[in-house]
């Protein structure tokens, strides 16, 4: 498997996620979005507007919001890519910035969160709850139980019509 990552902020990288899907023997393509680069590489390179030559796609997080489309292109072209990526039947992950860019590819409104948890609650490494569909999700069906990923959030999204919730965490 051959996964693209989609690194929206070089403090928010895929970390955990990358490691694991490593260790369980894909291969990744890590895309810089603000700065237009392969990571890999260093040579200058954008979104690509197909799936054509990956099998799955991680759209990572980063401080602006999905509602900032206008200082930020890649996120309209991520979402013009996610749309893509399902509509070949290939599997999506959003997290945190990229769990909005997914939501709204679709439809799904986006915003601020009304009340915010407290700091214990809201940032840290914090330990993930899987969905019983995750068992069953190309991505995760291997993921450790518990798997401590990065929590850090301001804004909330409703799930797109046919979306299904693979993880959560214990509030």
């Amino acid at each position: 498997m051959h996964i693209l990552y989609l690194v929206n902020a070089l403090d928010s990288p895929p970390g955990v996620l990358l490691d694991e899907a490593t260790r369980m023997g894909a291969s990744a393509t890590q895309i810089d979005t603000v700065n237009g680069r392969d990571m890999g590489s260093g040579d200058a390179r954008g979104v690509p507007e197909a799936a054509d030559d990956f099998d799955a796609l991680v759209v990572l997080g980063g401080v602006m919001g999905v509602y900032e489309a206008d200082n930020y292109p890649f996120i309209e072209e991520s979402k013009r890519l996610v749309r893509h990526f399902h509509d070949k039947g290939k599997p999506v992950m959003g997290v945190c910035l990229g769990s909005q860019i997914v939501a709204s590819a679709f439809g799904a409104p986006v915003y601020r969160m009304k009340e915010k948890l407290s700091a214990q609650e809201e940032w840290g490494f914090v330990p993930q709850t899987w969905e019983p569909a995750a068992a069953d999700d190309k991505l995760l069906h291997d993921a450790a139980p518990e798997l401590r990923t990065m929590h850090w959030h301001g804004d909330t999204f409703d799930l797109p019509a046919e979306a299904v919730r693979l993880s959560t965490r214990e509030t």
